[in-house]
């Protein structure tokens, strides 16, 4: 049986080539594919979860203005997950997330604290269309464009982000892929099943995009280092937090330059469904942050342990 091919975004794993029961050797390949009414029946459920627990520690993570966090922190994230797929034509998805944070002392935003919630439920129909395939869903669900850069998961968060959409995909059998999509974000809450559209918040576009090969498997031991500069778009932004957050008004500064942030990370398989994860990065004050009056760099250290199935 082929190994775990988990995805960043959960619901784009396809597990139907489990549906030969010669395939399904182990309890998790059962989970992948349950069949519903029999072996031979067109509907079939599968399952999955996910167990992260982090330690971490920021150093002046607002850049020394207001509450800072003193000592590190503790948190855990636990979802859990189910599809039934009536056939090739529907299929229903539901994912329930947990995310708790113990001594953050800056306060605990929604990003990194909320509690047991309805995180993604979606409807999606499907269809064969010249050559292709076509995919209309609708309901709460995870995005992600360009990618993970216009629109993210949040995964550097505690609690993960999804958005109100309805979406309409498409595969070409060319190997370009088209999606339009209009919707809500959510207006998150710390206590559980609080979450709720925010109909202030408004999103529609489209993207298209082109695969050009399939990538390698994934290496047991990953590194990776970056150093980027970071400025604002425009003098009319402030800076803001993973949270959201105003960290600095846009008025308060003249400078587009807001620093310079440099990175490591190191992640090692333990199974191929247990994986640890170290971050560091250190952030260099600009201009921009000099100009508000404080100033001091930020640092962040973090270790993931996750399990995954």
């Amino acid at each position: 049986m082929a190994a775990p091919s988990f995805q960043p975004i959960n619901h784009d794993e396809s597990y139907a080539y489990l549906a030969d029961p010669v395939a399904r050797t182990s309890t998790w390949s059962k989970l992948k594919y349950a069949p519903v009414g029999g072996e031979d029946g067109p509907v079939w459920a599968s399952f999955g979860g996910e167990l992260r627990l982090r330690a971490e520690r920021k150093d002046n993570e607002r850049f020394g203005r207001g509450l800072q966090d003193h000592g590190g922190d503790f948190q855990t994230r636990v979802r859990l997950w189910a599809e039934l797929n009536l056939g090739t034509s529907l299929r229903a998805f539901v994912d329930v997330q947990d995310a708790r944070t113990s001594g953050l002392d800056s306060g605990e935003p929604a990003s990194e604290e909320s509690r047991t919630d309805l995180h993604q439920a979606f409807i999606e129909a499907r269809t064969e269309l010249a050559g292709g395939r076509l995919r209309v869903r609708a309901g709460r669900q995870e995005m992600g464009i360009a990618p993970y850069r216009l629109v993210d998961v949040r995964e550097g968060a505690n609690a993960r982000r999804a958005l109100d959409l309805v979406r309409v995909l498409y595969d070409s059998p060319t190997g370009w892929s088209g999606d339009a999509f209009a919707g809500y974000a959510l207006r998150e809450g710390k206590a559980s099943w609080d979450d709720a559209t925010d109909f202030d918040y408004r999103l529609y576009g489209a993207t298209a995009a082109k695969t050009l090969g399939q990538g390698a498997t994934a290496p047991k031991l990953t590194l990776g280092a970056n150093t980027a500069g970071l400025w604002r778009q425009s003098k009319d932004d402030g800076l803001y937090a993973l949270s959201s957050m105003v960290l600095r008004g846009a008025n308060e500064g003249q400078s587009s330059y807001v620093g310079w942030r440099t990175g490591v990370f190191a992640r090692y398989a333990l199974t191929p469904h247990i994986s640890l994860m170290g971050v560091a990065n250190y952030t260099k004050a600009g201009d921009f942050l000099k100009e508000t009056g404080t100033a001091k760099d930020q640092s962040y250290l973090g270790t993931f342990l996750t399990f995954r199935f």
